[in-house]
């Protein structure tokens, strides 16, 4: 019988050493290891009369450095992603927050501390004349407590939190995120909507990500919606 030479040959004896341990191997999970026994295997049942040459194996062994480092690339920004020590941030999170110092940022979502049953501010602003909503949040995402302040005018606006759930029970203390929302007569979405404004001055690390101090008040980095630079003078 005769053996073809390239990647067909290579294929075949890939496919028999595979099936003596009992593994299946499918394109779309071709690695290092695989693109490595495949190589190995072709040059194994290449036909002696037409051997594989010599810029075929260096083309299939680029391929093969070109894998391996993409497979170190992917590793890399997998650590680069994943929890610092210590931290419940990411790596990344933490250098984007950092790049943020300096600059005047907007956000909807801001972080307040609830304890002793002492009441809470609120701050919103508006675009325009609406009707706001404020949804408290818990640390786990959690919904509990809806404001339903009915209509207000536009600019800056404030309300007293008591501190209880929609079940008029007394929160535990402790952080809560809450955010704003308006809508106009006809109950649309009105866009621009903030809990905070202002220059970020400082970072803190010790929640489960990255919060901005903008004006004194805590914004999680997942909730700022506008970045423009300090204006000079």
């Amino acid at each position: 019988m005769q053996i073809t030479n390239g990647i067909t040959a290579g294929a075949q004896g890939l496919q028999t050493a595979g099936a003596s341990t009992g593994s299946r191997l499918d394109d779309k999970d071709l690695g290092k290891d695989a693109f490595l026994k495949l190589l190995v295997a072709q040059l194994r049942n290449q036909n002696p009369l037409n051997p594989l040459q010599g810029t075929d194996f260096i083309a299939q062994t680029a391929q093969f450095t070109s894998l391996e480092q993409l497979q170190q690339i992917n590793q890399s920004l997998a650590k680069l992603a994943s929890p610092s020590t210590g931290a419940g941030n990411t790596s990344l999170d933490a250098a984007l927050a950092a790049g943020y110092i300096g600059k005047v940022v907007t956000a909807n979502g801001t972080v307040m501390e609830l304890g002793g049953g002492s009441p809470a501010t609120l701050h919103y602003s508006l675009p325009g004349a609406a009707a706001v909503t404020i949804d408290v949040i818990d640390l786990q995402g959690n919904s509990v407590r809806t404001l339903q302040l009915g209509a207000q005018p536009a600019g800056q606006g404030a309300m007293t939190f008591d501190g209880l759930g929609d079940d008029g029970r007394l929160l535990p203390s402790g952080r809560y995120l809450y955010t704003a929302k308006a809508t106009d007569a006809a109950g649309r979405n009105i866009a621009g909507v903030r809990t905070a404004s202002g220059l970020v001055t400082d970072v803190a690390f010790d929640g489960t990500q990255p919060l901005l101090i903008v004006d004194g008040h805590a914004v999680p980095l997942s909730a700022v919606s506008l970045v423009s630079m300090a204006s000079q003078g």
